[in-house]
């Protein structure tokens, strides 16, 4: 693992452990002023020192991809890379069933396994069409 060295490093420094403290009692925080690299190895030093999952929304699918190949030489065990489906809700073209299978894929993996070890890369895009609630999926998916 490439970065392996770099983020036990992070895990060192003081203003490490000060935002793992600030992520203790908030639900989410954000990064702002550095650089993918940075950001990456922060939140993923963070994420994986308190067991929790790690969620990219990037502004396009190329940086989504970006994200998700950083974050395999990061030290995660299951990344995936959430497409976005390409056509809007009132378009008529049929919608390509290969991303709708990745996605219920994500989906079921997300539901069937820990959450410790998991990135998720995505865009706004792909989060925008209506889910089904938890509870509803939870009953009808395998």
């Amino acid at each position: 693992m490439p970065f392996r060295s770099v983020i036990q490093k992070i895990a060192q420094a003081p203003l490490s452990i000060k935002i793992g403290e600030k992520l203790k009692t908030a639900k989410s925080i954000s990064l702002s002023g550095l650089s993918r690299l940075g950001k990456g190895l922060i939140s993923s030093h963070l994420c994986q020192q308190q067991s929790k999952p790690l969620l990219i929304i990037a502004a396009t699918v190329e940086e989504a991809t970006r994200w998700a190949l950083q974050l395999q030489a990061m030290n995660w065990e299951n990344v995936y890379l959430y497409p976005p489906i390409d056509n809007l809700p009132y378009e008529t073209v049929p919608i390509d069933l290969e991303t709708t299978w990745t996605q219920i894929e994500i989906l079921a993996e997300l539901r069937s396994q820990p959450q410790s070890n998991l990135a998720i890369a995505t865009t706004v895009n792909a989060l925008q069409p209506h889910l089904p609630s938890v509870k509803v999926f939870k009953t009808t998916a395998l």
